[in-house]
């Protein structure tokens, strides 16, 4: 079976591709983040664009570290100082950030940065590493949208991010684009559609959990970046937690079209995943129910090969479900059918 992917992804990892960053692909180990971080890496190369709510916009390469651990970090102070001669010095006075599309936007980036992943993700197909070019493209993205939580533009966040994306892509493809509503020339989807995509999966958890925090400059300095100027850093703890493996459950329900409390039992159905590693024929039973356990996270395929006697299939499929889905394990498709004409015998009038 081919496999089932969100079309919003094929198009969103086609946009932006090229820039190859100094420092190779980004850490996949865990990053705790501890009271204390310190700058490990500092690249000058970056994305540069124009944004219209921040102006001048320009990414710079950062990994900070703790212990032996190293992550990405974001710029908490757009304008600050910060570079090079900042190597090996330490921020500290670490302080949570609650806000939900903050937190979304650095869980999208580092579960895909970091291959990091949740089964509901792997399932919708989501699961596509990024590329050293295209890691620092979302990352000029995803540090947007920090800067504008920062300075109080995210009153509507499905519009900030579209606008920075917009910002981002108009740079690097050297396109022209002023409304977020517009489809561009390579796609079917608007920048709205992609940001809120991105946004809606991150609210049922697909993209895992994080833990955003600021910290406040401790080192001593340098003469090219005197203490007092240093801006903040934001970074990120980004976890999966994902149920036991091979507990998801497809519950696979027929009814009567014309009463849906009434369950059809003998109707057949042929169940398969994405991948085709699974493939299975099953009959739904007095109830108008079949179960089928043990599944690994995946999307399924669903079809009706045969109604039950004396029904007509409605629509046979095949209806796609992806397991987990909204976090949960046990997920139900349900089909119609409805009863066949009952055929009368034609009555001849009595002489």
């Amino acid at each position: 079976m081919k496999k089932m992917t969100h079309p919003l992804w094929t198009r969103l990892t086609a946009m932006l591709l090229g820039l190859v960053c100094v420092f190779g692909l980004i850490p996949t180990t865990a990053f705790a983040a501890g009271d204390t971080i310190k700058l490990k890496d500092f690249g000058y190369t970056g994305v540069s664009y124009q944004s219209a709510a921040l102006g001048r916009a320009q990414l710079h390469q950062m990994y900070f570290q703790d212990g032996s651990d190293t992550t990405v970090g974001f710029c908490g102070t757009k304008g600050g100082g910060m570079g090079d001669s900042l190597r090996g010095q330490t921020w500290g006075n670490k302080t949570p950030i609650t806000d939900p599309t903050v937190i979304t936007m650095m869980a999208y980036f580092y579960s895909h940065a970091n291959n990091n992943f949740s089964d509901e993700a792997i399932a919708m197909g989501e699961n596509n590493v990024w590329s050293e070019a295209y890691c620092w493209r979302m990352n000029a993205w995803v540090q947007a949208v920090i800067w504008r939580y920062k300075q109080g533009l995210l009153s509507d966040p499905v519009v900030a991010c579209a606008e920075e994306l917009m910002a981002v892509y108009n740079s690097i493809e050297g396109t022209h684009y002023t409304s977020i509503d517009e489809k561009r020339a390579d796609s079917t989807n608007t920048f709205r559609d992609i940001s809120q995509y991105v946004l809606d999966l991150g609210k049922r958890g697909v993209w895992g959990k994080c833990q955003a925090y600021e910290y406040s400059f401790t080192g001593s300095g340098s003469s090219t970046h005197p203490a007092s100027g240093v801006q903040k850093i934001i970074i990120g703890d980004h976890s999966i937690e994902n149920p036991p493996k091979d507990e998801y459950s497809l519950i696979v329900k027929k009814v009567d079209s014309a009463d849906p409390t009434k369950g059809l039992a003998g109707a057949k159905f042929h169940v398969e995943s994405q991948d085709g590693s699974f493939s299975k024929d099953i009959v739904t039973g007095p109830d108008g129910t079949c179960e089928v356990t043990n599944l690994p996270a995946s999307t399924y395929a669903v079809t009706e090969t045969e109604g039950p006697s004396g029904y007509e299939i409605d629509n046979a499929g095949p209806q796609y479900v992806t397991l987990p889905s909204n976090g949960k394990n046990t997920v139900t498709v349900t089909f119609t059918d409805t009863r066949k004409p009952t055929a009368f015998p034609i009555l001849r009038s009595l002489t």
